[in-house]
C-alpha cells in the first residue's frame, strides 16, 4: 500500500477563530474548505504551501451543531474537547488497502464520500491504531 500523509484532523469550537488563529500565529494558508452536510461539518485545510497539492494540510474541523451527539464529532467536543482526531492517509487504491487491512483482521471500515462526487474513504478504527483513527483515501478524493 504506497500511501502519504493527506492531512491531520483537529477538532475545533469555533472554526473561524481557530483558522484565524493558525494562520496568524504559525504563518499557514487556507487551501480549501469544505461543507459536509452528510458528515455534519465544515472544515477549513490550512497548510504552509498556497496550494493542496503541495503540502501534508491540517483540517481543522467544527460541527455544524455541537449539541447533536449523534454526530460522532460533536460528541468528540463534548467528551474531550478541541484537538487531534485523525491522520489521513493518501493511497493509490483506497478498496484495494481496506480489503488487505480487513484480510489482516484490522478493523477497517468502509466510510461514505465526505463531500458529494469525492471518493470512497477507509476508517481505521482506533483499537487497530493505537487509539488512533485512521482514513484512508485516494488523492484528490478529499
Amino acid at each position: 500500500m504506497s500511501s502519504s500523509i493527506s492531512h491531520i484532523g483537529v477538532v475545533v469550537r469555533d472554526l473561524e477563530r481557530a483558522t484565524r488563529e493558525w494562520c496568524d500565529r504559525y504563518g499557514m494558508n487556507v487551501v480549501n474548505t469544505v461543507d459536509s452536510e452528510s458528515e455534519g461539518v465544515r472544515s477549513n485545510f490550512i497548510s504552509f504551501a498556497d496550494a493542496r497539492a503541495e503540502a501534508t494540510c491540517i483540517e481543522l474541523i467544527e460541527p455544524l451543531d455541537k449539541e447533536d451527539l449523534a454526530n460522532p464529532i460533536a460528541r468528540r467536543l463534548a467528551k474531550r474537547g478541541e484537538g487531534f482526531l485523525q491522520i489521513a492517509f493518501s493511497v493509490d487504491d483506497v478498496k484495494a488497502a481496506g480489503e488487505r487491512l480487513r484480510d489482516d483482521g484490522i478493523g477497517a471500515v468502509d466510510a461514505q464520500p465526505f463531500i458529494e462526487g469525492a471518493g470512497p474513504r477507509v476508517i481505521v478504527l482506533p483499537d487497530d491504531a493505537n487509539g488512533t483513527v485512521l482514513e484512508l483515501l485516494e488523492w484528490g478524493n478529499v
